[in-house]
């Protein structure tokens, strides 16, 4: 008899760990769903000029870093001014900026008939971001 209550007792709980896991699964989706929406329209505007400078700045530094690592920075470029600014942006967010950015850029290229356009011809005004996040963040103190 005994064996019997052991073994509904240990059913039970391991029906009620699996709940338990679900709950918390579903509970971190949402969570996650929230944070990202928190993340502002002025700040995701901000995280595409950064991206468009670190693409920009990447590829005027191609000779001296080489294609392998013009990547790699612009992504160390737009993380450094994102946490600067204050923002906390995560690294693959970033890197999608970056490759939207380039994408972007190279659409523009072709649209206007030479692929060859130089980056400093479409690089934006790294001031401009700049100046956009400061008084961005005076106005929201």
């Amino acid at each position: 008899m005994q064996s019997y209550i052991d073994q509904i007792v240990q059913a039970l709980m391991g029906l009620l760990v699996v709940l338990a896991m679900g709950v918390i699964g579903s509970l971190r989706m949402k969570a996650s769903a929230w944070f990202s929406a928190r993340t502002t329209v002025q700040e995701r505007e901000i995280l595409h000029r950064l991206a468009a400078e670190g693409m920009a700045l990447a590829e005027a530094e191609a000779s001296r870093i080489g294609a392998a690592d013009k990547l790699d920075t612009a992504l160390k470029y737009a993380l450094g001014r994102l946490r600067s600014l204050g923002l906390k942006v995560d690294a693959v967010t970033v890197k999608a900026a970056i490759e939207k950015a380039v994408l972007d850029y190279n659409t523009a290229a072709k649209a206007t008939g030479s692929a060859s356009a130089s980056c400093s011809e479409q690089r934006p005004d790294p001031e401009a971001a700049w100046t956009t996040a400061v008084s961005s963040s005076d106005t929201s103190s």
